[in-house]
């Protein structure tokens, strides 16, 4: 996991940053989410975390990056998956179906 930095020189895991659960991360603006995946997103407690607002002190951004806008990562760390900011409701959803969450009525 790489170190970041923010714009007053303090650095940080990045692990720190994302929190204990699942993480929604984008490399440039958040995405602005449907009514739905907001709900999902809320019920899930997930963190929402721009990268391009801190820079790489040591280590590596993931590759997932070097294709794709945003990742989903799970409470273990492992990436649930990657997309481009336009599939961030898609994402989200697919998320939640395979955590069996009622997508349309949470």
């Amino acid at each position: 996991q790489p170190w970041v930095e923010d714009k007053t020189g303090e650095t940080y895991r990045l692990d720190s940053l994302l929190g204990d659960g699942f993480a929604l991360v984008a490399k440039g603006e958040l995405p602005e989410l449907s009514a739905d995946s907001k709900k999902i997103v809320n019920a899930l407690d997930m963190n929402q975390v721009s990268v391009q607002r801190y820079g790489l002190n040591q280590g590596n951004w993931d590759k997932c990056f070097d294709t794709h806008d945003l990742v989903i990562v799970r409470p273990d760390r492992y990436v649930f998956g990657c997309g481009l900011t336009e599939d961030a409701d898609l994402l989200i959803e697919e998320l939640a179906e395979h955590l069996c969450l009622n997508v349309r009525g949470y």
